[in-house]
């Protein structure tokens, strides 16, 4: 909990910030004045101009016990500690009589947490003025972090008898009560000192934000709900304990909280935002473009919300809308660099767009995360020390049970030990199974999320780094604008976002033969460097669930699935799968994903395949399930329908392993737009990557059609997986270690 102090009041009628005063009227000496016009300046921050008048004063009365004093609080403010003490001590010595010189000196110490010469100091000034009330409330706070709660209680009880309207006693004898598990009794405080004082329950409030920003949820969560409890009206504290919800994942808590907070101001926007966020992450879009609609209506220009609407507009399909909704984003603060990757990612949602378009765009913003990397010194490149293995630095927000780690376990496991050395800086607060797996394969595992660019861009220079890896491009929590101070000699980007960053700090991009033909490289600001086979390598899954019989053979009718994120379903998607349906008379489509375990969302799917023709009966629906269900779901299903131009890498490999092909389409929106013709053709099914719609039709209903071929795929697709290179770590690694080997040395990319 924070701890309160209360200002002085000095005997010449000024409330002073730093607890300081002259001495009083009877004592005053020459040069005051000066005195005055220093301590200004201090509490305007000025100290070194401060510290110039005290040396002038000094200068003409060496024995001049306020500024000897007030040159100790300047140096203490200017952390030089020593200086303060003797300089402190030094008044003290010429005016011994003085309870504030204790007391400041008393709260020196206890700031450099040498508690037994703090309590020295505040007994002292208590000797001088048994109702000094700030050594008595300082002296409570000391013997509490001293573990003394007994003592700090009966301190904070002597300041109350002498003062019941003295607020902060009240306050911090409510934190130390709480301590002692005497909640009631605590309770009781913290009212009294809001009731005297209604300001302090702001205080309070930050106490627990300070809490939740160092990552003590649990501390931050009894902060707000006491808050809560005690001032059942103050609807920020509300909205604070939604904030710890959502932090613990436990939604709808959050929602509860938000709503309450909203019911006790509808004109809080902050409310109305968060609500949409608790929404979207339950997958309840439209609820969550409702919440979001509000907001900006309170404030039009709230960046943040613009921003969180154009992520939910983008998962419902409506990329014309998203797009705007960021540019409207951007246009309020053109610097709001999370806006520039979410619309470059929404560009790739579109098919409408080209190749070109999307370049173009990638330009535009990765020229902005270029300029803002720009603001701090850029740093030189390093060579590598002769001898020593390769640091590899990787930079991820998806260390964890997320693509990104599926596709990275495997290749990391294989490495050549005594060559590569490889250091995680992980810009993520979530972690799971998979990140305590490959935890141990990093010399050093560093949370930097919140870290300014410049302090980490030192840091993986102090690390040695070599090659410094990007794994998110513009999604979620990426740390582009790192790459513009250039901390490493080599700057490459892989897996995450599969297209070009438009950043020219980046020097290559990882891709295959596949993925990037020759005639697509000019649409990289990055140098191509391809993998010979594939720059993906799956980590199978450890789940034991075996492969079922088709199930076309017990249901009398195919079924088709996608489990994509519905983000991917685009008009000319979903007008290609109906004429998939009509193709395949009594054929069923079942679409999983977090969205659709909700009515609304359903209905808007629904709606829109009835544009084209499809009935709701011919549509299933589920939603979200924890990933060995979610796997055990393929067991339902015959083929799978690839979106595009944004098809699936993770899903198919999944796929796969369960014994379910993937129809594909080739497509040229950058890498992402050939994982699925990547990913067919390297388990040896070319067959199933169509050229274009017409084809991709004809080949759902050729391969509908013959359910024997089908069921001989079904119980051969997991070997062959297994057997491909997709899923072959120690031969991708040795691929991914020439690669970086050529990096460095600037070798020619294999052919």
């Amino acid at each position: 909990m924070k701890k309160i102090g209360r200002n002085d009041i000095c005997p010449c009628g000024s409330n002073l910030k730093y607890k300081f005063c002259c001495l009083d009227s009877k004592n005053r000496i020459a040069g005051e004045s000066s005195i005055m016009a220093a301590l200004q300046q201090m509490q305007a921050g000025e100290f070194l101009q401060a510290e110039a008048i005290c040396r002038q004063l000094l200068e003409k009365e060496p024995n001049n016990a306020d500024a000897l004093h007030l040159s100790g609080l300047i140096r203490q403010k200017l952390k030089e500690y020593e200086q303060a003490i003797e300089l402190m001590n030094g008044s003290i010595t010429v005016a011994p009589d003085q309870p504030v010189y204790y007391v400041n000196l008393g709260n020196l110490y206890k700031e450099l947490n040498r508690f037994d010469e703090a309590v020295s100091c505040y007994r002292k000034a208590l000797e001088l003025d048994p109702r000094n009330m700030e050594a008595l409330n300082n002296f409570g706070i000391t013997l509490k972090d001293m573990g003394k709660l007994e003592e700090a209680a009966t301190a904070y009880r002597k300041a109350i008898a002498m003062d019941s309207a003295y607020a902060v006693a009240h306050y911090n004898l409510g934190d130390v009560l709480k301590r002692l598990n005497r909640t009631d009794e605590a309770m009781a405080s913290y009212r009294k000192a809001f009731a005297i004082d209604p300001h302090l329950a702001s205080t309070m409030l930050v106490a627990g934000l300070d809490c939740l920003n160092a990552g003590m949820r649990d501390e931050a969560m009894a902060c707000f709900q006491e808050l809560a409890a005690i001032k059942p009206d103050f609807y920020e504290a509300h909205v604070n304990v939604g904030v710890a919800w959502y932090d613990k994942g436990r939604f709808d808590e959050a929602i509860d909280s938000y709503r309450r907070a909203i019911t006790l101001n509808p004109g809080h926007a902050i409310a109305h935002r968060n609500l949409g966020t608790a929404l979207y992450s339950q997958g309840r879009f439209d609820e969550a473009i409702t919440s979001y609609r509000q907001a900006i209506a309170l404030q039009p220009d709230y960046v943040e919300a613009l921003d969180n609407l154009g992520s939910v507009l983008l998962g419902k399909g409506r990329f014309a809308e998203a797009i705007s909704t960021y540019e409207r984003a951007l246009s309020f603060n053109p610097d709001y660099i999370i806006s520039c990757s979410n619309l470059l990612m929404t560009c790739q949602y579109d098919y409408s767009m080209t190749n070109e378009e999307v370049y173009l765009k990638s330009l535009a913003m990765g020229r902005r995360f270029e300029e803002k990397g720009a603001l701090e010194r850029p740093f030189p490149g390093q060579g590598r020390e002769q001898g020593r293995n390769v640091r590899v630095g990787l930079v991820s927000g998806d260390l964890r049970n997320h693509p990104v780690g599926l596709f990275l376990e495997s290749a990391l496991r294989h490495m050549d030990r005594n060559a590569f050395s490889f250091f995680a800086y992980a810009n993520q607060t979530q972690y799971d199974e998979l990140s305590e797996r490959i935890r141990p394969i990093f010399s050093d595992w560093v949370c930097v999320k919140g870290m300014p660019d410049g302090e980490l861009a030192s840091r993986i220079r102090a690390d040695g780094i070599d090659i410094l890896v990007d794994l998110s491009g513009h999604t979620a929590d990426n740390r582009l604008p790192l790459f513009a101070l250039r901390p490493a000699t080599v700057q490459v980007t892989w897996i995450g976002y599969a297209n070009t960053t438009g950043m020219t700090s980046i020097d290559y991009i990882l891709a295959d033969p596949v993925t990037v033909p020759v005639e697509e490289e000019r649409f990289y600001t990055e140098k191509v460097w391809r993998l010979p086979e594939t720059y993906l390598c799956f980590t199978p899954p450890e789940t034991e669930i075996a492969v079922s019989e088709l199930p076309a053979l017990e249901n009398g009718h195919i079924t088709f699935a996608s489990f994509s994120n519905a983000a991917k379903l685009n008009d000319t998607v979903l007008a290609c799968w109906a004429r998939v349906l009509r193709a395949v008379p009594e054929s069923l489509l079942f679409l999983k994903f977090r969205a659709f375990a909700h009515r609304l969302d359903r209905d808007d799917i629904i709606a829109r395949f009835c544009a084209f023709g499809i009935e709701a009966d011919r549509l299933r629906f589920e939603g979200y399930s924890e990933r060995a269900d979610y796997l055990a779901t393929y067991r339902r299903i015959d083929i799978v329908l690839d979106p595009f131009p944004f098809p699936g890498a993770t899903t198919t490999c999944e796929a796969a392993w369960m014994g379910v092909p993937t129809l594909t389409l080739g497509s040229a929106r950058g890498i992402v737009g050939h994982n699925g013709e990547l990913i067919m053709k390297t388990v040896g099914l070319d067959e199933w990557v169509a050229n274009e719609i017409d084809d991709y039709v004809e080949k759902a209903r050729a391969f509908a059609s013959d359910t024997a071929s089908l069921a001989t795929l079904r119980s051969g697709l997991r070997q062959r997986l297994l057997d491909s290179p997709l899923c072959d770590g120690e031969r991708f690694a040795r691929h991914l270690g020439d690669a970086f080997m050529g990096m460095l040395g600037g070798a020619a990319e294999p052919t």
